[in-house]
């Protein structure tokens, strides 16, 4: 409350003053308000205080101006992926609604890099065709790139399913070959139709199609080259099977 001031009247005992149980009453009521300032007894509204608010509601918390030089009474106002709990008299809650990525809004880009701090990030889905459309249909609603296949991160058992093992740049495991072709693709710039088999001129063919130079079993006919010198050219080395091989 602010001071209240006695009225002593304009002389001395004209009765235009206040009675004396008037002015002791403001007396005591002032002195109550100065003792409740130091703590020994008495009330005083905070309101009261002349760098206080005038007033202020349920939930609002008291601070500092912003230019510090008075107190004000402020709203507390959640945020973006913040509740705020002020159910209890005694404490301020705050919690965080978002909790990590898990419940970030769907097709939301990362804004910095992201390091995984030496842990592994498990269970990613094979980069797929069907993998790809899904990815491309959640970000074309964020207005983004359309993303390519060979944008996606590849899993382990993807690469180890389609891509050759290698260390030192020395094969590791066994590098396995398609099998020979049913017809050959003669629209390849590779296929050699001057070759027998299917298979194109630069590919690798698969063990059961080759003979092993340690030592193996032929079931076809093998074509040598011509006669060494000086016998070179005689006969009729260029036609029909005079250079196949023969048994003894």
């Amino acid at each position: 409350m602010t001071q209240q001031s006695i009225d002593i009247g304009v002389q001395g005992n004209d009765g235009t003053g206040d009675s004396i149980r008037e002015s002791f009453r403001k007396v005591n009521e002032n002195f109550n308000e100065v003792y409740a300032v130091f703590g020994l007894g008495g009330t005083i509204n905070f309101t009261n205080l002349s760098d206080a608010p005038n007033s202020y509601t349920a939930n609002q918390i008291i601070t500092a101006n912003n230019l510090g030089t008075l107190l004000v009474a402020r709203d507390l106002v959640p945020g973006n992926g913040i509740d705020i709990d002020t159910s209890s008299d005694s404490s301020i809650t705050i919690n965080a609604t978002i909790q990590g990525l898990l419940s970030d809004t769907p097709g939301t880009g990362l804004a910095q890099h992201l390091n995984a701090n030496t842990l592994t990030i498990g269970r990613l889905a094979d980069p797929t065709e069907a993998t790809l459309d899904l990815y491309n249909q959640t970000y074309s609603l964020q207005g983004a790139v359309q993303s390519t296949l060979e944008q996606l991160v590849m899993t382990r058992g993807y690469a180890d399913n389609n891509y050759v093992k290698s260390a030192n740049g020395v094969v590791t495991d066994a590098f396995k070959t398609r099998p020979e072709p049913v017809v050959p693709d003669t629209a390849d710039l590779d296929y050699d139709p001057t070759l027998t088999s299917n298979y194109l001129s630069t590919e690798a063919m698969q063990r059961k199609d080759v003979v092993y130079r340690g030592g193996d079993t032929m079931t076809g006919k093998l074509t040598l080259s011509d006669h060494p010198i000086p016998m070179a050219g005689a006969g009729t080395p260029n036609t029909g099977d005079d250079l196949q091989a023969a048994t003894k």
